[in-house]
């Protein structure tokens, strides 16, 4: 018959398998407390780079400065637009008012404000005014195609009608001719010549 197994080898002392538990302890410890020294210069070296950049605070300050000015300027452009009528309704509508006390800009006004400021000024023309349209030469077809300085199309580039015989023209100054009717309502919503957008002069 075979020959029986060695038997097994008898366990460490127990001070040996004590010796290797805290030696394992005492690595762990230490990767630990590495790891934590680690954290620690990151979160220090972030706090360094933070403390290099003074300037975010001018920054935010010249941001906040211009759009002031920016601010300042719109609200010049848009008293300009209104007149001293529509400045002074704006005034007499914050007079009185909690909610607008110690505000100067016109933008900051609410909705029902605007409104009423349109309805008291009405509505702004941006056409020609009566004299400016009254003084620009009226021709007859025949006098305006005999006339060098007139620019005559096949027709009327507003209401797209040829020309017609009898018809009565008005002469813009950069020299286009229309329909003395349709010239005179285009003029009353813009100054500017229909084909070449040249304004005419206010008077």
């Amino acid at each position: 018959p075979p020959p029986p197994p060695p038997p097994p080898p008898p366990p460490p002392p127990s001070d040996e398998v004590a010796a290797g538990d805290d030696a394992a302890t005492l690595e762990l410890v230490w990767q630990l407390q590495q790891e934590e020294e680690a954290r620690q210069r990151e979160r220090e070296e972030g706090e360094a780079r933070l403390a290099s950049i003074p300037a975010a605070d001018d920054d935010a300050e010249s941001i906040a400065l211009a759009i002031r000015l920016q601010q300042q300027e719109d609200d010049e452009a848009l008293r300009a637009a209104l007149g001293p009528a529509g400045a002074a309704l704006l005034a007499n509508e914050g007079e009185g008012d909690d909610e607008r006390e110690g505000a100067v800009s016109p933008s900051q006004y609410s909705y029902e404000t605007l409104v009423r400021l349109g309805e008291a000024l009405g509505e702004v023309s941006r056409g020609a005014s009566a004299n400016a349209v009254g003084s620009l030469r009226t021709l007859s077809l025949c006098e305006a195609r005999a006339d060098s300085g007139v620019r005559l199309g096949e027709k009327c580039s507003i209401c797209c009608m040829e020309w017609e015989e009898g018809d009565s023209l008005r002469v813009l100054p950069c020299g286009h001719a229309e329909h003395v009717e349709c010239l005179g309502e285009w003029l009353k919503r813009s100054k500017a010549c229909p084909l070449c957008a040249k304004e005419i002069p206010a008077e």
